[in-house]
């Protein structure tokens, strides 16, 4: 069987590293979410799934995250005609 994996936490370790176990199991790749600040140092820190995939030698999929400022997004919807009323995805 051919899967990705997701997950982020520690708590989501042991499921990874017995699905890896398996030899009738192929995972095709991990995904996670990327490194964040922790600690008093606020130091960039993987999460350990990242980690264990790494360590599995397993691909990491980090998704990238597109952040819509606020006034950009109502300024779309202005040019639309919508109001924080209206739904502005064309559909009545």
């Amino acid at each position: 069987m051919k899967l990705v994996f997701l997950g982020t936490s520690g708590f989501a370790v042991p499921a990874l590293r017995a699905l890896a176990a398996q030899s009738d199991v192929m995972i095709a790749a991990v995904i996670s979410r990327p490194d964040r600040p922790a600690g008093r140092g606020r130091r960039l820190r993987r999460p350990p799934v990242a980690e264990v995939a790494d360590e599995l030698g397993l691909k990491n999929v980090i998704p990238v995250r597109k952040r819509i400022e606020h006034s950009s997004l109502a300024s779309s919807q202005a040019q639309r005609g919508c109001s924080h009323h209206q739904s502005c995805s064309g559909r009545r």
